[in-house]
């Protein structure tokens, strides 16, 4: 599991970590990362969301698609959040379009919103071959 070391030049509702993705089409891909107290020593009544964009979120106002996203551990030690996005075939999972793009991650609590993450992602196409 990777661990988030927030950045200390952001006012905490701006704070973001940058995390790029290699997303694998025709599997289910899952990945944890955790978060340090600068993001908040307590996640309750917060909830996730997530969405892979063909550009951030200032400049592609509509998601490409839906990262399933979960808060596992909401603190006050650490904050963990389960992210899953299901690109297998016949699974009711994506497919994706596009080679590549940018996502981000953001949690609420209905007042207040953060975007916890965000970065590139890129899509493998070669796992799908079959020869």
């Amino acid at each position: 599991m990777a661990q988030v070391v927030a950045p200390g030049t952001f006012d905490l509702v701006r704070q973001t970590h940058t995390r790029d993705l290699r997303l694998v089409q025709g599997s289910l891909n899952e990945w944890l990362l955790s978060f340090d107290n600068a993001y908040g020593d307590d996640w309750s009544g917060f909830a996730v969301s997530a969405q892979l964009r063909a550009d951030y979120a200032d400049d592609a106002e509509e998601a490409l698609a839906t990262i399933s996203a979960v808060i596992v551990s909401y603190g006050p030690g650490e904050r963990v959040v389960q992210f899953q996005m299901n690109l297998a075939p016949g699974t009711g999972g994506v497919t994706l379009t596009e080679p590549e793009g940018r996502w981000d991650a953001e949690i609420t609590n209905g007042v207040v919103t953060r975007r916890i993450v965000m970065g590139r992602w890129s899509l493998n196409l070669e796992t799908t071959r079959t020869e």
